[in-house]
């Protein structure tokens, strides 16, 4: 399927999968290409979204505080396929959620069973 794939096509999803979390190393094997291509081909894509189309930055400190905000829009905010299209940020927040349900509960039964004895 890859093969029937234009360059373009593939640089494209290659790009999609290293945003939704696999592994650089493990996209260029699967596409057939180095690392560092599928790298430059991430940051060309941050670059295109970020910078060219939110036009020209003024300075390098202004390319610094985009860059921070799109780090922690993508780390936080942004719907992920693979956690169900979830952000990271209430994915995290029900796993800490769901580990202090169990300790609650796990007291409970040592108190029931306290009683018990």
């Amino acid at each position: 399927m890859l093969v029937e794939l234009g360059v373009v096509e593939q640089r494209y999803r290659a790009v999609l999968e290293v945003l939704d979390g696999v592994a650089v190393t493990d996209v260029a094997r699967r596409f057939g290409v180095s690392r560092q291509t599928v790298a430059e081909t991430t940051v060309g894509s941050f670059k295109n979204e970020l910078i060219r189309r939110q036009g020209p930055r003024r300075d390098v400190d202004h390319v610094e505080l985009g860059t921070t905000e799109w780090v922690i829009w993508f780390n936080t905010e942004r719907p992920h396929d693979e956690l169900d299209d979830f952000t990271p940020e209430a994915v995290e927040k029900l796993h800490y959620d769901h580990r202090r349900a169990l300790q609650q509960a796990g007291w409970l039964m040592k108190q029931v069973s306290a009683l018990a004895e």
